[in-house]
């Protein structure tokens, strides 16, 4: 990496140019602004994200292009890693002695994740998550009070109460890539992250994500407008690729989730129809109930995460994502060490009531 002392930044979330006081050895972007403290960010994540970019246009360039190389490491890590679990798991099956059956469900290190509806790039194919919301989803989510939508800083609120247009919230949108939630850009980046807490007092400080793993599987949630928590559905997929828990040092400073670059999957608003979360999730205490309660995060075991998958190439046959499906499950069992035929039905809670 190049050193970057005294070069200019910029903040494409504040606007704010800033001096790069140092790159420590944690790989965090040192900041100063005029007038305030200086920050620390992860450099890979914020050069990734386009939060900051140096004026320069050298400096962004080797900016990026070290941030390509190390995704392309941890990419070859990954594949090695992936390599030596298949060479034990055939070096097992070789034993002439029978394999231990698989214990299914002990870990939990698949995350479940609350979105918020969106109808953002909505079409027949698309249920949304891919631009900004229509401005009668924005007001139907104000009014019922989502958490960051009814927020006096969210740009969709500031819409509502008339301190800007909507038009300028989609031209920042398409022309500035600055998005008003994580939902606008769920299917554009493919991430999700835990968001921040917008108490008075602890306003600002991310949420951790502590209890899933990289090759853990993310699903994603949401319930339409008018329905109760029982419709809750899955509205897509991704093998996890990186996990970035949240440091309270760094600026954002909420856990993120990354998607594989291959194993990804979108429901179109008919196949997610049938993929009802408490079809396969229940809660341990009044297991009959399906209750989210607060939070964006969930976790879940491997053998939830089979069936979904299972239930995913039955819904995905005779389409064009059908091969990536059953590629999908059979990657999943290889990180994970699943064996798929030792999953039994699901039993969340909309099958107990």
């Amino acid at each position: 990496m190049r050193n970057y002392k005294g070069r200019v930044v910029i903040n494409r979330r504040t606007g704010e140019r800033g001096i790069v006081k140092d790159v420590d050895d944690k790989k965090r972007l040192i900041v100063a602004y005029e007038g305030a403290e200086q920050k620390k960010y992860g450099f890979m994540f914020v050069i990734d994200e386009g939060i900051i970019c140096f004026e320069d246009d050298q400096d962004q360039q080797a900016a990026e292009a070290w941030v390509q190389q190390e995704r392309e490491f941890k990419q070859r890590e990954e594949e090695m890693r992936r390599q030596e679990q298949m060479a034990d798991i055939k070096a097992e099956e070789e034993k002439s002695r029978p394999r231990k059956r698989q214990v299914i469900g002990v870990e939990r290190n698949n995350l479940i994740y609350k979105a918020t509806y969106c109808d953002g790039g909505r079409t027949t194919e698309r249920i949304g998550y891919f631009g900004v919301c229509s401005p009668e989803i924005m007001k139907n989510n104000i009014e019922e009070k989502r958490r960051w939508c009814s927020d006096s800083d969210c740009p969709c609120h500031m819409y509502y109460s008339g301190e800007v247009t909507y038009e300028k919230l989609v031209e920042d949108y398409i022309n500035d890539g600055f998005w008003p939630c994580n939902e606008s850009v769920i299917f554009k980046d493919w991430k999700v992250n835990a968001g921040s807490k917008l108490t008075k007092k602890s306003r600002g400080k991310g949420n951790k994500i502590t209890g899933t793993k990289e090759g853990g599987l993310c699903i994603i949630t949401t319930r339409l407008p008018g329905t109760k928590e029982e419709d809750r559905i899955i509205i897509g997929l991704f093998l996890i690729d990186e996990v970035y828990t949240g440091d309270d040092d760094y600026d954002p400073s909420w856990g993120s989730v990354y998607a594989d670059k291959k194993y990804r999957l979108e429901f179109t608003p008919t196949e997610s129809a049938n993929m009802k979360l408490w079809k396969y999730y229940r809660n341990s205490k009044s297991p009959d109930k399906p209750r989210w309660g607060t939070g964006l995060i969930r976790y879940c075991e491997d053998e939830i995460a089979v069936q979904i998958l299972k239930d995913a190439i039955s819904l995905k046959r005779g389409t064009r994502d059908e091969k990536l499906t059953i590629d999908f499950l059979g990657e999943y069992c290889i990180r994970n060490k699943v064996d798929p035929s030792k999953v039994g039905n699901p039993n969340g809670a909309l099958t107990l009531v």
